[in-house]
């Protein structure tokens, strides 16, 4: 446990992850990165480098900055951090630009977000799952999915709220106990959060 004390950039008490690799705890007890620090390993290993170097030079983030602490995601994932529950909302980018391609649904999005929802046992609910603007930010055109626990089965999707809507919007499906899967793809080459 950290007890140095101090307040962050918000003003906010300090209280640094002392499990972080990189942090100056001690080093037996140093074993995880942070959300923010695997999306940075992810663009290594995805040779997306220089859109971090040189940003003004390559097309990922020309039409948004914003990065998310879950990008890249472009998959399922079996960690929490790629959970929604009940009543959450969470705060995303999509981008539809990978060095100058664009998004195509017959060769797959550039910027696709996965996230889980777990219906817990002896229950059943209709949920609703939406994208919503994020005000003063650039928007961007949405789809939804909603997919079983093997991310292989689509049970419903939606593209537009209603005509004209760029958001999308999936109502009152009926789900029963286990998990499920969200998708959420860029349409229309937008990029937006």
């Amino acid at each position: 446990m950290y007890n140095g004390g101090g307040f962050d950039n918000w003003d906010d008490p300090w209280n640094p992850d002392v499990f972080n690799i990189t942090s100056y705890s001690l080093p037996n007890i140093t074993e995880r990165f942070s959300t923010s620090q695997i999306a940075i390993v992810y663009y290594w290993v995805l040779g997306l480098v220089p859109d971090i170097i040189f940003p003004s030079q390559f097309d990922l983030h020309i039409e948004n900055e914003f990065v998310d602490i879950y990008e890249p995601d472009n998959q399922r994932h079996n960690d929490h951090e790629h959970s929604i529950n009940f009543g959450e909302s969470q705060h995303r980018g999509l981008h539809a630009e990978r060095f100058g391609f664009k998004s195509n649904p017959s060769f797959g999005y550039c910027d696709e977000d996965w996230v889980r929802l777990v219906v817990a046992a002896n229950s059943t609910y209709k949920i609703d799952i939406s994208t919503n603007p994020v005000p003063g930010r650039p928007q961007v055109d949405t789809e939804l999915f909603l997919y079983d626990a093997a991310g292989s089965s689509i049970f419903a999707n939606n593209d537009d709220k209603v005509t004209g809507d760029i958001y999308s919007e999936i109502s009152g499906y009926e789900a029963a106990p286990g998990t499920y899967w969200i998708k959420v793809v860029s349409k229309g080459n937008s990029s937006g959060e």
